[in-house]
Parts: structure tokens; sequence; C-alpha cells
């Protein structure tokens, strides 16, 4: 599929990707015909990716509660995306076909916010190594 147009909403959802959130971004991705949507501090540790009932969600699998990332692609999408990966807890990738020969890297990241930083200092300099 051809793309003119791609659609990309970030959200940091602070806390955990519920059935009734998940419900809630499904719903999302339908009304405001979002592609792709990057999620932050999501807190859940397990790695998967699933399809619901209008999007795949892909998760990427985390020690520290506070990070968790997620892509959510709507179901159109789903056959373009040619690969993802997780670059550290805070920092995660997806790559989509736009068009033959033509590959677009999406990167999600959540940096490290100020009060964590000082509690616990081997977080920023994890993520900015």
């Amino acid at each position: 599929m051809k793309y003119t147009k791609l659609r990309i909403g970030t959200h940091n959802i602070r806390g955990g990707l519920t059935s009734i959130r998940k419900a809630y971004l499904d719903e999302d991705i339908q009304v405001y015909n979002i592609d792709l949507i990057c999620l932050q501090e999501t807190t859940i540790k397990d790695g998967y990716d699933q399809v619901h009932k209008h999007c795949r969600i892909i998760c990427f699998e985390s020690d520290n509660p506070q990070y968790g990332l997620r892509f959510l692609a709507h179901k159109r999408i789903s056959n373009n995306i040619k690969g993802f990966w997780k670059v550290c807890d805070g920092i995660c990738v997806i790559q989509l076909e736009l068009s033959p020969n033509k590959v677009c890297s999406i990167i999600n990241v959540y940096a490290p916010q100020s009060n964590i930083t000082e509690k616990q200092p081997q977080i920023t300099e994890t993520f900015y190594q």
C-alpha cells in the first residue's frame, strides 16, 4: 500500500494499558483516523505483539516501572510493518514500508523525568548512553 499521508499520534498514558484503556484507544484510532499511536509510560513489564479489535498492539518488555513503551498500529497498516525493536527501556523503533523501497522509521522516546533522575541517577545515565 502506498501512503501519501501517515497520521501519527503520541500519548503518555501514565499507567497500565487496561482493557478499558485499550477500548478507548481502539476507538480513538478509528474515530480520529490515526495510523499509528506511540504510547509511553504504560508501566506494563511484559512484551507482546497482539491484534486488538481495530489495531495491532506492539509492547516492549521493561524492568523499570516508570517506562513501558508501545505502538498501536491501525489494522490497515499492520501489513506494512517491516520491523520493530527496543533500543533501551526509554526508546523503541518501528519501521513501516510506505511504498516499494521506501521505509519510514518512527522512534518512540520516553526520557527520564527530573524527579526520577534525582532519585535514581543511573536511569539518566543509561538512557543517554
